[in-house]
């Protein structure tokens, strides 16, 4: 196991991707201490940059010309798309029989804006699905997991072994659900974040001797000095905020089964500005909000904004816009006395550090993941958060430090789960292959 392709990066902007990518690889380098990785990305020069790890694009990106023109057919465009990414690989696959007789290096130019991925692909011993939650689509109109299906199927073309590494799977609405269980059904090996994925599996008809349920990768997610000095660089501004510290974590939601999402949200935002007031008040000290996602990663920076215009105690609050590391992220939230979090990698990266945390499920992977900690009535789905949110920040807040000595016995264990899924995802590949 010398070189392993990990395909299904984001972009360095969303924190909580950037966390599974650098706890992947910590994991991959702890089994296999020389193995070369490799990397997918939509921002791969900006990942190259930051990561300090060889990063290439994905074959076709979303926000393309091509992706753009599909967008415009409207409720035709999964379909159309799916057919334009299947003509993507019938061309991979003449272009393996191609190659048998041409050089490499001229085979390679052949494929274009694939070309990339498709070497990594034929040079790698495995193909790794980085750990997240992108293979899913909630509407007919989601497609935007069909970009990683191509890499999974051009893997397949290829004849690579292909690893699922602690993802969350589904749920996959209409025709999505047809392409996905024909896809997972090639997959090698699938390892599941949740029991919820490992029930949409069984449902899917995957076969259950290939699937693993693991921690989150970003349990694994250790320091190793980075985060603290980039930390120090930021702290010296940070200081001069009244202490104790309060976290907050949001994000824009479109809320897929409500008729009318913009009412929703602003629930979402008032509850949220009303609950992060209660923790100024019962603590005396400041809020931070801290974004996850930057710039094209999303829109937590606005989103924060907006909850403040919404707040009373808007001088004991700051915004957070540097960008920093998960690993910076961490080393702050470890200084905090308790957090709201919407974004689930910041629920994770902060209990890690024993911070106790009121968690906000946009997604049924949030409930999971707190089920798995013992945290389950410290959880509220976004939709129910209308007169629940601040209750539960008071009872949070009130027995923070039973909390916090729970978690500091919870986490090691899954910790430990998480830094050894690589040995266990290939340990069964090699049992269901020899």
């Amino acid at each position: 196991m010398k070189r392993i392709f990990v395909a299904g990066s984001f972009t360095w902007n969303n924190k909580g991707d950037a966390a599974l990518l650098i706890a992947t690889a910590q994991a991959l380098r702890q089994f296999v201490p020389d193995v070369e990785l490799s990397f997918t990305s939509f921002t791969h020069v900006l990942d190259a940059q930051r990561y300090k790890e060889r990063v290439v694009a994905m074959p076709l990106d979303p926000s393309g010309r091509v992706s753009k023109c599909i967008h415009k057919s409207g409720t035709w465009s999964p379909t159309l798309l799916r057919l334009v990414l299947g003509m993507v690989v019938l061309v991979f696959r003449a272009w393996l029989l191609i190659r048998i007789c041409l050089p490499k290096q001229f085979g390679y130019r052949l494929l274009g804006c694939i070309a990339p991925t498709a070497r990594e692909i034929l040079e790698c011993d495995l193909v790794v699905s980085l750990p997240g939650g992108y293979l899913q689509a909630t509407t007919l109109g989601e497609d935007y997991w069909l970009f990683h299906w191509l890499t999974l199927s051009m893997a397949k073309a290829a004849g690579k072994p292909v690893v699922i590494y602690a993802q969350s799977l589904g749920p996959f609405e209409g025709v999505h659900r047809k392409w996905a269980e024909e896809i997972l059904k090639k997959m090698d090996v699938i390892s599941v974040r949740e029991e919820f994925s490992l029930k949409r599996l069984k449902e899917y008809g995957v076969a259950m001797d290939r699937v693993v349920l693991v921690p989150d990768a970003a349990f694994g997610l250790a320091d190793d000095g980075r985060g603290t000095s980039e930390f120090a660089s930021v702290a010296e501004s940070l200081n001069q905020y009244p202490q104790p510290w309060v976290g907050v974590s949001v994000r824009e939601h479109n809320f897929p089964s409500k008729a009318h999402p913009e009412v929703w949200m602003e629930k979402y935002l008032v509850e949220v500005a009303q609950a992060t007031d209660r923790m100024i008040e019962l603590t005396n000290g400041t809020a931070f909000f801290v974004p996850q996602c930057i710039l094209s990663g999303g829109r937590d920076v606005e989103v924060s904004r907006e909850v403040v215009k919404r707040m009373r105690n808007i001088n004991r609050v700051r915004v957070l816009d540097e960008d920093l590391s998960p690993l910076a992220l961490q080393v702050l939230y470890s200084r905090f006395e308790m957090l709201i979090g919407t974004r689930m990698h910041a629920n994770i990266l902060t209990m890690c550090t024993g911070t106790p945390i009121v968690a906000i499920a946009y997604e049924r992977k949030t409930n999971g993941i707190m089920s798995m900690l013992g945290q389950d009535e410290n959880v509220v789905n976004i939709e129910d958060i209308e007169g629940n949110l601040i209750p539960m920040v008071e009872r949070v807040f009130a027995s923070r430090k039973e909390i916090k000595a729970h978690l500091e016995k919870a986490v090691p264990p899954i910790r430990d789960r998480a830094l050894l899924t690589p040995r266990v995802l290939i340990e069964k590949l090699k049992g269901l292959t020899s």
